[in-house]
């Protein structure tokens, strides 16, 4: 398949290591191809104290030992790990799953983490830049940064729910076309009872973009940290479906006219023919005064004058008959 998905656990296991667990036993039921980890150990490292939001992120902090159960787990179902360290303190830890980690992503709230940036760009790891809220002049100055580190740019950010109209979901064919050289990725982040959760991933591919990410729970609705736009299995499957026709139906042969399918062929094959309009001696040149072009069901590969120019009929020609290859010397 040309297109990549993989799921979405960032803090909805809200501290709970047996819960996240869960979730990943369901991307590995659904068909993702990988699984997304925000990791975080030192909590000062990401946010002041002062904010709103410190004691409860405390609380969802995850300890490093119950992290290597996690992507042990990770492992053993054969998913690909997406990494996105929330503070530096998280690369020694990464760097013992090295092979593992297919992506490390930096968060859009973290362009201008120096320390971060020099961490992820010294692993080596390939990365995705989440552009969410950022502006071209960043995004370049980041790609400039990190190099060919870079592989995917991802589309699409947060809103609690985000609506499809905010998203500029026309931005994905802009970047598609300004980054010929990166893969372009989409984060849905739709509510989970609107269309548009399943709906604006095909969009996306249509767009352009080839890496999608999406937010999972057990139970869609029930109350949890970005509960809002995570999906359970049975729309996380239709989302992959979707992906699969687009990708080995409409997209199978994507530019390449030299391929022609049965029905094409069959359609072709009612195209006009060269025939005879009268009487054609044998010997006689083929002229437009004694050839006509007429659908027929003889099938002949003589559509075009031009291939009998200065051409002989080998054989006695009557009206409508079909002129052959063999006829033609």
């Amino acid at each position: 398949m040309s297109y990549y998905f993989y799921t979405e656990t960032a803090f909805h296991h809200e501290g709970d290591c047996s819960y996240l667990k869960k979730l990943i036993d369901l991307s590995f039921e659904v068909g993702s191809n990988g699984i997304k980890f925000q990791v975080l150990f030192e909590l000062n490292s990401l946010i002041s104290s002062t904010h709103a939001n410190y004691s409860d992120l405390r609380r969802l902090i995850i300890p490093p030992s119950e992290w290597r159960s996690v992507f042990d787990l990770s492992i053993e179902k054969g998913l690909d790990i997406i990494a996105m360290p929330l503070d530096c303190s998280v690369f020694d830890f990464f760097l013992d799953y090295k092979k593992h980690i297919k992506y490390l992503e930096l968060h859009s709230v973290s362009f201008n983490d120096y320390s971060l940036k020099k961490r992820i760009k010294e692993s080596k790891i390939p990365l995705i830049l989440a552009s969410g809220g950022r502006t071209l002049k960043e995004i370049d100055s980041l790609i400039s940064f990190f190099g060919n580190q870079v592989e995917v740019l991802m589309h699409g950010f947060q809103s609690f729910p985000s609506k499809i109209e905010n998203i500029r979901l026309d931005k994905i064919s802009f970047l598609a076309s300004k980054y010929p050289d990166l893969k372009i990725g989409f984060a849905d982040h739709s509510s989970f009872d609107d269309d548009f959760s399943i709906t604006s991933n095909e969009y996306a591919y249509l767009l352009g973009a080839r890496v999608f990410e999406k937010h999972i729970t057990l139970n869609e609705g029930v109350k949890r940290i970005d509960y809002e736009s995570s999906l359970g299995s049975d729309k996380l499957k239709l989302i992959i479906d979707k992906l699969n026709f687009l990708d080995t139906q409409i997209f199978k042969n994507k530019n390449d006219f030299s391929i022609l399918n049965d029905y094409e062929l069959k359609y072709r094959r009612r195209q006009k023919i060269a025939v005879a309009s009268k009487k054609i001696k044998k010997g006689e040149f083929f002229s437009q005064d004694n050839v006509a072009f007429k659908m027929s069901d003889t099938q002949s590969d003589l559509n075009d004058f031009s291939l009998l120019i200065n051409k002989k009929s080998t054989v006695d020609l009557y009206y409508d008959d079909v002129i052959l290859e063999k006829n033609v010397t």
